[in-house]
């Protein structure tokens, strides 16, 4: 009798154990509930520039922090910058305000798609393959589009302020969602695009130990930036860029923000500008 009251309530304790530890793991990780914004802190950092910065929780659980810098495209100069000596984000073009990771690139370190700085081609469109090049942030004559790789035929870009080839396409240029299910796959993101007024939108979502399940999912992620400030000022499209462990954002302006990336990019996007 006793014997078997030890081992029922062994048996209790091992189950007990086991529910614990994947509830604290749950929480410790992100991988209950769902992924929100609370409190949100949006400020005018310089004329044409905007700082909007929000904690993201999961559940109880921290999840990291959203970062969106808003900037009208007539104050700002924007270039990439090739990376190939593999520095560090905080090394890359000196003296802009601003710096961030780019495009995607293949093991060996080649650029997937089209960029292009101020004019000169750095790399050239791909017009087949993943959701990962599905859309072209382009920024000409101060005008900020998103374009679909499919649309995109013969066009010259040459002589745009910049093109970015990345994906997937995370809210459309007609504002509708690009994205239809959920993968689950949980990661620092970072992001490309422009609000209703037409300004230049650029952000991440950051989790400085890169956590497991602390960032979100590209579906999570979409849902985030369609609520975020729905109003006038919302955002009207975004184009997800190269994220995981190339996230990283680094701001030299007050307030300085630097969130580091953990693996070296091929390019890095670089705002300048003249802010206090």
């Amino acid at each position: 009798m006793f014997d078997g009251a030890r081992r029922r309530l062994a048996l209790g304790l091992i189950v007990a154990s086991v529910l614990f530890g994947g509830t604290y793991l749950a929480a410790r990780h992100g991988g209950a509930g769902h992924l929100h914004i609370q409190g949100t802190d949006r400020a005018t950092i310089a004329p044409g520039a905007e700082l909007l910065r929000a904690r993201l929780y999961r559940g109880a659980a921290d999840a990291g922090q959203l970062i969106v810098l808003f900037l009208d495209p007539k104050t700002v100069r924007l270039e990439l910058v090739v990376n190939p000596d593999r520095k560090k984000l905080t090394q890359l073009a000196p003296g802009a305000q601003l710096v961030m990771n780019a495009s995607y690139f293949t093991p060996e370190y080649r650029p997937t798609g089209l960029l292009v700085s101020q004019g000169e081609v750095l790399s050239a469109f791909v017009g087949k393959g993943g959701p990962a090049g599905s859309g072209v942030l382009l920024l000409e004559d101060h005008r900020v589009q998103l374009l679909r790789r499919e649309d995109i035929k013969n066009r010259s870009f040459e002589g745009a302020a910049l093109a970015i080839q990345a994906g997937p396409r995370l809210i459309e240029a007609d504002g509708t969602r690009g994205i239809r299910s959920d993968d689950g796959q949980h990661a620092n993101r970072s992001f490309i695009g422009a609000d209703k007024r037409g300004w230049l939108v650029l952000g991440v979502v950051y989790r400085a130990d890169g956590g497991l399940g602390g960032g979100p999912s590209l579906f999570e992620l979409q849902r985030l930036l369609l609520r975020l400030e729905p109003g006038a000022e919302g955002l009207a499209f975004a184009l997800n860029l190269d994220g995981g462990p190339s996230t990283g954002l680094i701001l030299r302006a007050k307030p300085a923000l630097q969130m580091s990336e953990s693996a070296t990019v091929y390019s890095a996007l670089a705002v300048r500008a003249k802010w206090p």
